[in-house]
């Protein structure tokens, strides 16, 4: 993944009509990139570096965890907050698979 600075003027939001910084982000390799890794990571990172105006508490619902948004506040490492999903993963997976148009 390449992480690319952009300058850009949005038509509305809060920042309309006002020039923002922010970063493209373009993918290289699609098989080994993993989303949510990337998305904890973002989270663990800006919440560190902005705690006060990250705002961290309005991930709670995108999150659907608890114990992750808990992990995420106090910088625990990928590996670990990898590791919360693991069981209800994998029960997830089994539930699933019968409902699978091409099974796995």
């Amino acid at each position: 993944m390449s992480f690319i600075p952009v300058r850009f003027t949005p038509d509305t939001s809060v920042f309309a009509k006002q020039e923002c910084h922010g970063v493209r982000f373009q993918i290289t390799d699609r098989e080994k990139f993993h989303p949510v890794d990337l998305g904890i990571l973002l989270a663990t990172t800006l919440h560190r570096d902005y705690p006060d105006t990250f705002g961290l508490e309005m991930m709670a619902t995108l999150l659907g965890d608890k114990p992750t948004l808990i992990a995420i506040r106090i910088s625990e490492p990928l590996a670990k907050i990898r590791r919360l999903w693991t069981e209800g993963l994998e029960l997830y997976e089994k539930r699933r698979q019968p409902h699978l148009l091409y099974p796995r």
